[in-house]
């Protein structure tokens, strides 16, 4: 295998790890935003709203109230409560809908790569994950599999290699 693909090899590597990390933390995300939106849900649907007294100051004389539409101080104030929590539900609504179009698509361009991970070996898999998911460098990485130095580039080109077969590099 030349260099070109080798290091074409890698970054696919490299992105298909950063891109499962990114995966994970789209579905926090989803996590929060759904329950966020249960929560206005449940506002909505109790009429759990409280509403601010319109003066602080203590008149003593008696006053009608009156507006041009018809409404009072208070209907106007839950209007408003109401309409804010609505158009809140619905940005919520739409990140949620680009959350689950952005994770189908990483699923998509990731899932071949997925497969062929999987059907390495478990020493395979582990090198991967340690090279490629953690980023941690050869000289660490040698130790940590303990292999030498040599042998440790020797399992990584081999991996390449396999890796690069699966995906027709050659």
């Amino acid at each position: 295998m030349n260099n070109e693909y080798f290091k074409k090899i890698e970054k696919m590597l490299y992105r298909y790890y950063e891109t499962e990390k990114d995966i994970k933390v789209l579905n926090k995300e989803k996590d929060l935003l759904s329950n966020q939106y249960e929560l206005l849900e449940n506002k909505l649907k109790n009429t759990q709203y409280s509403l601010q007294e319109q003066s602080s100051s203590i008149g003593f004389e008696e006053r009608v109230q009156s507006s041009s539409d018809g409404t009072s101080y208070a209907e106007r104030e839950l209007i408003n409560q109401i309409t804010s929590d609505e158009k809140e539900q619905n940005r919520i609504r739409k990140r949620l809908y680009k959350i689950d179009r952005k994770i189908r698509e990483i699923e998509r361009n990731n899932i071949k790569l997925k497969i062929n991970i999987t059907m390495l070996n478990s020493e395979y898999q582990k090198f991967l994950e340690l090279k490629y998911k953690d980023k941690m460098p050869m000289e660490k990485l040698y130790i940590e599999i303990n292999r030498s130095r040599k042998s440790a580039f020797n399992l990584r080109r081999e991996i390449i290699d396999e890796v690069g077969r699966w995906l027709n590099f050659f």
